[in-house]
């Protein structure tokens, strides 16, 4: 496992809309590649007003039930300056201002996601749920 590269930092709140699945760990294989799809073939980036400049996609995982072992919800969408009319099919998410982690996912999607969690699930990072 290659070593993992992130940063620490104090973060703004922020705002993001896309499209969003519940889903769980033992699920996400499926659902979450199928997010990704949809959201390209769909061209959603072109539908949501008031993407941030310069623009940036964020994958979303929030609204656990309890822990990694549960449900929670998967947002596949872009950072807004305001969630205003959110598209239908769509959802917002809203980001807190705290202290995060910052990991960076750059190749071939969703593959490289699947990396960068197998190296948060192997490391002793705390973690919020």
């Amino acid at each position: 496992m290659e070593e993992m590269k992130f940063a620490i930092k104090k973060l703004p709140a922020r705002t993001v809309v896309g499209i969003a699945r519940r889903t769980s760990n033992a699920e996400a294989a499926g659902v979450i590649p199928g997010c990704w799809q949809e959201f390209f073939t769909t061209n959603a980036v072109a539908k949501i007003p008031h993407r941030a400049v310069p623009p940036v996609m964020y994958a979303v995982y929030s609204d656990y039930e309890k822990d990694w072992t549960r449900p929670y919800s998967y947002l596949l969408g872009c950072g807004v300056t305001k969630a205003g009319k959110v598209p239908e099919g769509m959802e917002a998410r809203h980001i807190p201002a705290q202290t995060y982690a910052i990991f960076r996912a750059k190749g071939k999607m969703p593959d490289e996601i699947v990396g960068v969690w197998a190296n948060i699930w192997a490391s002793n990072l705390p973690r919020t749920y």
